[in-house]
């Protein structure tokens, strides 16, 4: 059999090996910007504006954070709230609101409008938990029909 020829070109320069320090540098940034939060970028200034919006947001919707003698704290249904407005962002206005930079658009203040009465209504009237989750379901397929938004479920 003859011997197998290597196809590649070979290299102009003699390969210089790599130090250990450079190879713990470059694992190190790979796992930092591979990495899902991003430490370094903690307390930038844009990062503490949007939080800063985010929770202006909360506050202007009715869902501020709950602490001390808050009756929501250990609320699961306050929790559940939360999480799907607010951290999963299930309306889209908390993306949009943390772009906007000097007046909210009309359109945009409609919806925070909207969700601020849903929140409203399953906080203060007096509805018990099955009644509460049907409601923010059937608000949540309004929501989407009345907005054109496609349904999240459908997108994976």
């Amino acid at each position: 059999m003859a011997k197998k020829e290597s196809r590649l070109q070979p290299g102009l320069w003699p390969d210089k090996p790599i130090s250990v320090d450079s190879e713990k540098r470059l694992d190190r940034l790979g796992v930092e910007l591979g990495s899902r939060y991003y430490r370094h970028l903690r307390n930038t200034p844009p990062t503490e504006e949007i939080r800063a919006k985010k929770l202006e947001l909360r506050d202007r919707i009715g869902l501020p954070i709950a602490r001390g003698k808050d009756p929501h704290v250990n609320d699961r249904f306050y929790i559940f709230l939360v999480k799907r407005i607010c951290t999963f962002d299930t309306f889209g206005i908390f993306m949009e609101y943390d772009r906007v930079l000097d007046r909210v658009p009309p359109e945009l203040d409609l919806k925070i409008k909207q969700v601020g009465g849903l929140v409203n209504e399953l906080l203060n009237k007096g509805l018990n938990r099955p009644q509460r989750f049907e409601k923010f379901n059937q608000f949540v397929k309004d929501y989407q029909q009345g907005w054109n938004i496609l349904n999240n479920e459908a997108k994976r």
